[in-house]
Parts: structure tokens; sequence; C-alpha cells
């Protein structure tokens, strides 16, 4: 539903054929959906779900849960460390070697939050991986 009524607000600022571009979709795969005629596949649905979450990165749910002054998006970690898992990785370890290298400045070990860190670093890539598409060709039916 969600997605309908995103859908059909987009198609009031942009034609079928336009918004079926940005989509990678046809535009009557875009009208059908729009109208709900039919029941649409998994990567039509899946095409305007992840446009949607182009644009509402919290998603539809944490959106509505937040209060208007609480609307910023906090971004995943991996996006405020450097690229890549094992770049990512390191940075924590340096951190933490150093929060080591001065244990009068923590009150505990720095080590279950490496853990951590790295854990929600490898979790993030994992997901982008597994979400990341591979363009396919075609095959004809018959």
């Amino acid at each position: 539903m969600v997605l309908r009524e995103w859908v059909a607000r987009l198609v009031e600022q942009h034609k079928y054929a336009v918004l079926g571009r940005m989509l990678k979709l046809s535009k009557e795969t875009v009208r059908r959906f729009e109208l709900g005629l039919g029941i649409p596949e998994r990567s039509t649905l899946r095409a305007i779900a992840l446009h949607y979450l182009e644009h509402h990165p919290a998603g539809y749910v944490a959106e509505r849960k937040l209060s208007d002054d609480e609307r910023d998006v906090v971004p995943l970690l991996k996006m405020v460390l450097p690229e890549g898992e094992e770049a990512a990785k390191e940075y924590i370890r340096t951190l933490v070697e150093l929060a080591k290298s001065r244990p009068d400045a923590l009150p505990e070990s720095p080590d279950r939050l490496q853990w951590w860190l790295e854990t929600v670093v490898a979790a993030e890539y994992a997901a982008q991986a597994k979400y990341e598409f591979e363009k396919r060709k075609r095959r004809r039916k018959g």
C-alpha cells in the first residue's frame, strides 16, 4: 500500500515513461502497479522498493515513528568509516589500539566496543552484497 501510494505521487510529477526509466521498468508495468491491476512480479516490487528506500532510507515504519524534530537520518556505520570492509575494520582496530594506549582515559577496555563495531560493519557489507543485483540477460520463453 505504501509503495502504491508513493508511485501514485511520483506519477503526478512524472510521466509513466520517465518513471519507468527511473525504476528500470516498462511504463506499462508502472501504470499497472499504480492502478493495482494484477499481481506485480517480485522484480517489480524490488525495483520500486529499492527506489523508495533511496528516497526514504529509514523506511516507512521508522519515519512514521519519528517526531518532526527527529527526522534526521543516522548514516550507516560503513558510511562514516573508510570505504571497504577491511579498511573500515582496520580503522576500528587503530582507534581501539589508540584507546588502549591510554588506559586511564576509559572506564573499561574497548575490546567489546571493537567487537561490536566490527560486527556491525561486517553485517552492513554483507547486506549490501546480498541485495546487489547482477544484470542478467532474459531468456525468451519457448
